[in-house]
Order: C-alpha cells, then structure tokens, then sequence
C-alpha cells in the first residue's frame, strides 16, 4: 500500500487563503462539529483545509460552500468550474451554467419581476422590447422568449442605491 499524498499548488494555497478569510468573519460552529455536520471530516480536515495543508476537494468544498451560507466560487473558482461541469453531467438542473455569471443588479431585477403583478410584468416586457428594439438589435423569432435573445451584456459592478431602493419596495 503507497501512502501518496496530494501536491499542494499555488492554487490550492490561495484557495486555502480565501476559505480561510471566509471561516474568519462567518459564523460557524467548532471545527469539529463543522466537519461532522457538514461532510467534511473530523477536526484535523477541517483545519488541514483552511491551513492549506491539503488540497480542497469537491466535496469538502461543498461542505464549506453549504456550512458558512457562502458559494463555491467565493473560495475556488477552479472547484466552481467542476461543480457547475457535474451539474450539467446529471441533468438535473433546467437553469443554464450562465446564470452563476449574473450581476447583484441582474439578480435584483429578477427578483424584483417575481414580485410584481401580471400586469406589470407584462408592462415592462412591453417596455423592454421597446427599449430593445429602439437600441437598433435584432429581436429574435416570435415564440423564442418574450425579450428576444439580446446580445451578452456588461456586466454590471454594483447596483445604484436608486436602483437597491427599488429593489427593496
């Protein structure tokens, strides 16, 4: 039997780095406790993983992921990237992979659509289209989607307070 243990990378390291900045200023229980509830392991992994000792695995990310309230993503781009891969293998998700790519102000208009009336849903569909339209693009085939099929827009860093105001009523 060969005790062979994982190479820890530069890109292990700093994941390591952003976990532990994470575990830092969330709340969570003992790292003991953490890594029973969470799947990860005993004490001894949990720490291993937040001191870098040993590489993140998928499922030890997830467990953090699911145990501080945060994502993948904020930690490990690189285990993000194979979660969103797998999710996509098991086809148990209707969403596209794109929407880990929405912007707080994306997520904000969506939310803000779910709560409206049908009436105003379907007013500002109207209005959308018209702003869409009047922008010069193309609009895609009727039936396809009620917006069209716009190009992939900039992201947006941060939502205006007018806008989180909005948001929030």
């Amino acid at each position: 039997m060969t005790n062979r243990k994982a190479i820890v990378t530069d890109e292990h390291r700093q994941e390591a780095l952003l976990l532990a900045d994470l575990w830092e200023r969330l709340p969570h229980t003992s790292q003991a406790v953490f890594g029973e509830q969470h799947g990860i392991g005993s004490q001894s992994a949990v720490g291993q993983f937040l001191r870098g000792d040993t590489p993140l695995s998928l499922k030890a990310a997830a467990g953090f992921a699911e145990g501080l309230g945060c994502k993948i993503r904020d930690f490990s781009p690189r285990l993000a990237e194979q979660a969103i891969h797998f999710a996509g293998l098991a086809g148990t998700s209707d969403s596209p992979a794109s929407i880990a790519d929405l912007s707080k102000f994306e997520i904000q208009l969506i939310l803000m659509v779910r709560s409206m009336t049908k009436e105003s849903v379907d007013a500002i569909s109207k209005l959308a289209q018209e702003l869409y339209k009047s922008s010069q693009h193309a609009i895609a085939p009727a039936g396809s989607s009620p917006l069209g099929t716009p190009a992939k827009p900039k992201s947006v860093k941060s939502a205006s307070k007018r806008h989180k105001e909005t948001a929030d009523h």
